[in-house]
């Protein structure tokens, strides 16, 4: 396993100091190892122009994920703050979130939890406010979601617990605008209004998407537009035993979800029907309004056109990763794609301009114990 020296952090506070300077030719991957045991976060440099990934430095998060045969590969279980000042882990099997500061040069400053809230292996998410002051995470097995208080020192102060109309499942995220926070379970999805100045949530309403899918539908995550005014989920339809992709969307109203649409995701390469589905991620054209979308599933990523006026998603294609890596969340930056591939790999393609993938490099987590689901960029420079 790849071991952390305080050099390591050093460079890790120093390059990340110097990101904004250097946008056009580096951005990091952050992936959470979800490690059976001991946990790490792996911080790696992406070289934007080569497409090169190559490992800065490792996190020890002082907690427990559940490993390799655990759920949740559609949550989010590391979150960055605006500038990197802080970052943060969600250990879903001790059921905590490590903090780390960047003026300490990423040293942890602390585990936080809550005796009440627990995650179970069905996962958990987090997700910070775009102000970075609040953190929000959801909690499997007592069904809920905590809100936490984002200190200057990065460390977190319990604010509340809510718990949503819809049991939460895992996902979770907060709107680019900072006004709402999404969950959803099975073809439910709810939405929930965030107070800016003290972090707590109050139900706006619950929607049902079974009427939109032409059979029984499943809502996996979900990604916002710039403005925070759609929200796609990536979903699943089934007839008889075959899964098959779907996109969902809809409106964000102050009185909720509106316009719900739905698209199916059928393609001649096989992505999408073996009954895993992560997430999809918007290109920085189409998180502006119209450019293209992905969507990742268990064994590979398609891709689509996307408008938001008029609201429209269009198969473009699809690309067939393996089926023997299972893989996790997607993320794009430019004409490259990561994908986390349990349980232990991190895969860059390229985005050829009719849509499909093709595979640059595969880096290797030392770790046999890591169940890799989650990673995200940063910055975020859609």
């Amino acid at each position: 396993m790849i071991r952390i020296s305080i050099l390591a952090l050093l460079v890790v506070g120093s390059i990340v100091t110097l990101c904004t300077a250097a946008l056009s030719a580096t951005e990091y991957v952050i992936s959470n190892e979800n490690s059976l045991g001991s946990s790490s976060l792996v911080l790696l440099k992406l070289d934007t122009v080569t497409g090169v990934l190559s490992t800065v430095a490792t996190l020890p998060t002082g907690g427990r994920g559940f490993g390799p045969n655990s759920n949740g590969e559609a949550d989010v279980w590391q979150a960055v703050s605006p500038n990197a000042d802080c970052i943060f882990a969600m250990d879903v099997a001790s059921s905590d979130i490590a903090a780390f500061q960047k003026a300490s040069h990423y040293a942890r400053i602390g585990n936080y939890s809550n005796p009440a809230l627990n995650s179970d292996l069905l996962g958990g998410a987090i997700s910070l406010s775009p102000s970075g002051n609040f953190l929000y995470a959801s909690y499997t097995q007592t069904e809920d979601i905590g809100i936490w208080a984002v200190n200057p020192d990065c460390s977190l102060t319990f604010v509340a617990a809510y718990s949503p109309v819809v049991v939460i499942s895992g996902p979770l995220k907060v709107t680019p605008d900072g006004r709402y926070l999404l969950i959803t379970r099975g073809f439910l999805a709810d939405l929930i209004s965030i107070d800016p100045s003290t972090g707590e949530l109050t139900n706006v309403g619950v929607v049902s998407f079974q009427n939109i899918c032409p059979s029984s539908c499943m809502l996996s995550s979900f990604d916002f537009t710039r403005d925070s005014r759609i929200v796609v989920f990536m979903g699943s339809t089934q007839y008889g035993d075959q899964y098959y992709p779907i996109a969902l969307a809809a409106e964000i109203a102050p009185t909720g979800l509106t316009n719900l649409r739905g698209w199916r995701l059928n393609n001649s390469a096989g992505v999408g029907t073996d009954g895993v589905f992560n997430s999809p991620f918007f290109s920085a054209a189409g998180y502006a309004g119209s450019g293209n979308l992905y969507f990742g599933v268990g064994n590979g990523v398609i891709t689509t056109n996307f408008t938001e006026k008029p609201l429209r998603i269009s198969l473009t294609n699809a690309t067939f990763v393996s089926a023997s890596r299972y893989d996790g969340l997607i993320a794009a930056t430019g004409s490259f794609m990561i994908v986390a591939e349990a349980p232990n790999q991190i895969g860059v393609f390229t985005i050829n301009p009719d849509g499909s993938l093709t595979e640059l490099s595969t880096t290797t987590i030392d770790n046999p114990n890591a169940g890799m689901f989650s990673l995200s960029l940063f910055p975020n420079t859609r």
